[in-house]
């Protein structure tokens, strides 16, 4: 939707009041409408600039008089962030229709590329979570140097059993989804003693993997697990470890 833009206020504001209450539902439905295919490849390259912060330096210009609101912001590239980033511009009214959009890449004249599908993700997320002013982007090269302080763990270790993987449903982006979650238990009512140099000693000669992963001088070193004591390094001993 590359039409001409119209003449916006020359005065910058970063109040999200002067937009309508946008959400991800709307940017995709405008994208369904506009594009020629289901605008799926869209979504997907907009929603991961998005997620992974591409979009800055957000300006909005309302003009009262005509109840619509230009918004101007810059897309980092997605292969080359130190280049120069892409400009992208909007126009949205307070019913909720864009009137135009485009982006200086280099399909950005059809007025839905990535670039602005991010940026309609990033001014949804912003009215979704009630955010009242645009955030401040803050170049690290106007922060107090920290070098001095300790980074911090930031990762933390945990067990497959305790991680659920969530997913988003995009025909009903405010169901929450149930996730997948590792099912693995133990089946039988204690622990199993496996012997692996007897076991070694059994398949010797055998055309199988087990015998060559196997490092029968490490055999002694075991991790006591909930499924039993497992050799040190194997993926039960550090995914299934018991607490110390």
């Amino acid at each position: 939707m590359a039409a001409s833009m119209k003449r916006c206020s020359s005065i910058a504001t970063s109040d999200l009041s002067s937009l309508p209450d946008l959400n991800f539902s709307f940017v995709e439905s405008f994208l369904e409408k506009q594009s020629k295919s289901s605008g799926r490849e869209q979504m997907n390259k907009g929603f991961k600039y998005y997620s992974e912060g591409y979009i800055h330096a957000i300006k909005l210009y309302p003009d009262e008089s005509t109840d619509i609101c230009t918004v101007k912001e810059k897309c980092y590239r997605s292969q080359k962030r130190n280049e120069s980033p892409h400009e992208i511009e909007i126009v949205v009214h307070k019913d909720k229709t864009i009137s135009s959009s485009n982006c200086s890449c280099t399909i950005g004249k059809c007025g839905h590329c990535g670039h602005v599908t991010a940026m309609l993700y990033q001014l949804a997320h912003y009215k979704q979570a009630e955010i009242k002013f645009i955030p401040t982007d803050v170049a690290k090269t106007s922060r107090p140097q920290t070098w001095h302080e300790p980074r911090g763990e930031k990762l933390h270790a945990a067990k497959v059993d305790n991680i659920v993987v969530q997913g988003y449903d995009r025909q009903n982006p405010q169901r929450a989804t149930k996730g997948i979650k590792s099912t693995m238990y133990q089946p039988m009512s204690k622990g199993v003693d496996l012997n692996i140099d007897a076991l070694l000693s059994k398949t010797q000669g055998m055309d199988i993997l087990f015998g060559t992963v196997v490092d029968k001088e490490q055999t002694t070193k075991t991790v006591t697990t909930k499924f039993g004591d497992y050799p040190r390094g194997s993926v039960l001993s550090y995914q299934q470890k018991t607490s110390q």
